[in-house]
Order: structure tokens, then sequence, then C-alpha cells
């Protein structure tokens, strides 16, 4: 078998494994919000700060903690899930958000009844509850990725008679 065939194989799985990944992450994020917004219990977080922390890719929101009153008139203090948003500018470290930033209170967000502390913003909600794009480009990811290696594969083990070998 020749090296370049091998050469070629491992980026095409690599490009359907990574399209299965975000493809599988994309639809849990949607299914999560998808339940969020037909299940949830609308209410607003007047108090919300961000925690950033510094990576490979730069500074970025590592979680969101808010405080709402739920249903029950009880102060719950949350951290969002699936949270979306980038860095906006802030500082290593906890902060509250920028005034007309994505988090900026009053920040409306639904929350779970019989578990308050499972909060999500409604912005994110309607955002991953439809993914669009990124579905479309993970499935082309997974398809040509599994395509391509697929012919990879046949082409290297298919009977080479009256062929030279290298």
């Amino acid at each position: 078998m020749n090296r370049w065939r091998l050469n070629l194989g491992a980026p095409t799985l690599a490009l359907a494994i990574a399209g299965a990944v975000v493809l599988a992450d994309t639809l849990a994020q949607r299914d999560v919000a998808r339940d969020f917004l037909s299940t949830g219990r609308p209410a607003t977080a007047y108090e919300v700060e961000l925690k950033f922390s510094d990576g490979k890719g730069g500074l970025y929101i590592d979680r969101v903690d808010v405080v709402l009153r739920s249903a029950a008139g009880e102060l719950v203090h949350a951290d969002l899930k699936e949270f979306l948003g980038d860095a906006e500018g802030a500082k290593d470290g906890r902060q509250p958000p920028k005034p007309g930033t994505r988090y900026a209170p009053p920040l409306p967000i639904l929350y779970q009844q019989d578990e308050p502390t499972e909060v999500i913003a409604v912005v994110d909600a309607n955002d991953l509850a439809k993914p669009g794009g990124v579905l479309i480009v993970a499935g082309v990811m997974l398809s040509v990725g599994l395509l391509s290696f697929t012919v990879v594969v046949w082409y290297a083990l298919r009977p080479t008679r009256g062929r030279r070998r290298h």
C-alpha cells in the first residue's frame, strides 16, 4: 500500500470524526434549548456576573452566574446552561456584563420549575433551538469525510493486477 494513501486517509477520517462531534454537540444543545422553550418558566435575572478565562484562543466567557426570583418567590442563584457570546472586551476574572451586551441585566431567562437552578438565557435558547447553518456544515463535514475515507480505503485495497507497485 502506498504511503500517500495512508496520508490521505487520516485527514479524511479526522474530518468525518470532527463533523460527527460537531453534529452531536449541536443536536444536544438544540434539544436542551427546545426543552427550555417548551417547558421553562420565564423570569428575569437582575443580577448577572460573568467569569472570564484566558485560553489558547484568547479570553472567553467561562461561566454566567445569575440571581432570579422563582415563581414561589425564592431568590435562586444559578449558572446559565448552554451560554454563548464572546468576551466583549472584558478582562480575565469575574465582573458584571457591560450595559447593552448579550447578558446585561435585566436578562430574560427560562428556568425549570422542578429545578430552578437549571437556567438558560432566552436569547441563547432561541439561537440554539434553530442551529441551521451549523447543522449543514457538520453534516457536510461528516458526509465528505466518510465518502473521501471510503474512496481512499477502496483505492488502497483494490487489486493492482497489471500495475507496477511503487
